[in-house]
């Protein structure tokens, strides 16, 4: 999924260009490449193994639909959002809208009584304060981070580094797993790493 999900950035460099009319710099274009590539290798190869929770259940098909029709809505909203900031509309502003919009949605369907929606998993304090936290700092810090980097570069850059968590999950992965990640991982995270620099230093 998180593969699927990371779509979002070729998708907002397209989208950009035809809409945006934005066009990245032959070295910046290197960059996005090196970083891209890096990101993938790191989520094929991140983990020698198949947790339980990314066994795939239900049709392959509809998984690869679903996740990309939500690379491709990440990349829509990229691009509506940047003329609103080019505009001077306060990335914080815009991030309360944004998250704001998509907890009234979630909340709608949390409460819906259908089966389809009713989770089996006992809503403890705990398990409540473990799905607040993980949503403030993921969503409201980083939304927010992620619109005042739109605000100053081209969607496909922003979409590029705002993809790279699995890069950085690594050395997590490690601490938590006690299994060091293959070779080919640690080698896109430093493809990643190198294609940020060559963005930021374009």
């Amino acid at each position: 999924m998180q593969l699927l999900v990371s779509m979002s950035a070729p998708f907002a460099a397209l989208l950009g260009f035809l809409f945006l009319g934005e066009s990245m710099s032959p070295r910046k274009l290197i960059g996005v490449g090196l970083a891209f590539s890096g990101l993938l290798l790191a989520i094929l190869f991140g983990r020698r193994g198949q947790h339980r929770i990314e066994a795939v259940q239900g049709s392959l098909a509809v998984v690869i639909a679903l996740g990309l029709f939500a690379a491709i809505s990440h990349a829509v909203g990229l691009i509506a959002l940047k003329p609103a900031l080019l505009a001077g509309t306060d990335p914080l502003a815009a991030t309360a809208l944004r998250t704001g919009g998509g907890a009234l949605v979630i909340s709608v369907v949390a409460l819906w009584p259908a089966e389809a929606f009713v989770t089996p998993t006992k809503r403890t304090p705990g398990v409540v304060l473990g799905a607040i936290l993980p949503g403030f700092v993921g969503y409201i810090a980083a939304v927010g981070l992620q619109l005042y980097a739109l605000r100053s570069y081209d969607a496909g850059i922003v979409a590029v580094l705002s993809s790279m968590a699995p890069v950085v999950m690594l050395p997590m992965i490690w601490i938590m797993s006690g299994d060091p990640p293959p070779l080919s991982a640690w080698l896109g995270a430093i493809l990643a790493v190198l294609g940020a620099g060559i963005i930021f230093a374009g």
